[in-house]
């Protein structure tokens, strides 16, 4: 109910469902989907510090459900708290290296950190493996690519330019 109210723009209410909901969901075999889409909801009312909670209890319930990881750190970037967004990220690209969305969001999360060195590591190796990619376009991940190695202020562009170039 909280969701369906959720996408139909009644933020608010959802939000008091998704409350009732996690108060009384404790059966673990559902208690981590119900923090889950709480969080989903939280997120979608702008309620960062919920959601970033609730994905972090849905994560800590069933860390080998790298989509809980992968939704805490994304709450974590609009936060701006990069470290911890790396930290899990890292974790999560660990335990699913061919989790595309996780290695693009750990390059954006380092670039956001400043580290465009480790940032274009991690883009590339996101473009290696995007033929199995659900969300991220290889020309996106390849258009990022070239903008992370632009701010390395490389002194050949060339590599860039390719990346760039192989996305259009």
């Amino acid at each position: 109910l909280g969701l369906l109210l959720s996408r139909h723009g009644q933020h608010e209410r959802a939000c008091s469902v998704m409350h009732e909901a996690t108060a009384v969901a404790t059966d673990d075999q559902i208690s981590h989907a119900v923090q889950n889409n709480a969080a989903t909801v939280f997120h979608a009312a702008g309620r960062l510090d919920a959601a970033a909670t609730a994905y972090r209890s849905a994560w800590a319930a069933r860390p080998e459900t790298t989509t809980y990881g992968y939704n805490y750190a994304n709450v974590l970037i609009e936060k701006g708290d990069y470290a911890e967004a790396i930290s899990t990220l890292s974790m999560v690209c660990s335990q699913s290296p061919t989790f595309t969305e996780a290695r693009w969001k750990l390059a954006v999360a380092l670039m956001e950190a400043g580290d465009a060195k480790a940032a274009v590591e991690h883009f590339q190796r996101a473009v290696r493996i995007s033929d199995s990619a659900r969300k991220v376009t290889k020309a996106e991940l390849l258009y990022q690519l070239h903008d992370a190695q632009l701010s390395l202020a490389l002194p050949d562009y060339v590599g860039a330019v390719a990346s760039l170039e192989g996305a259009v």
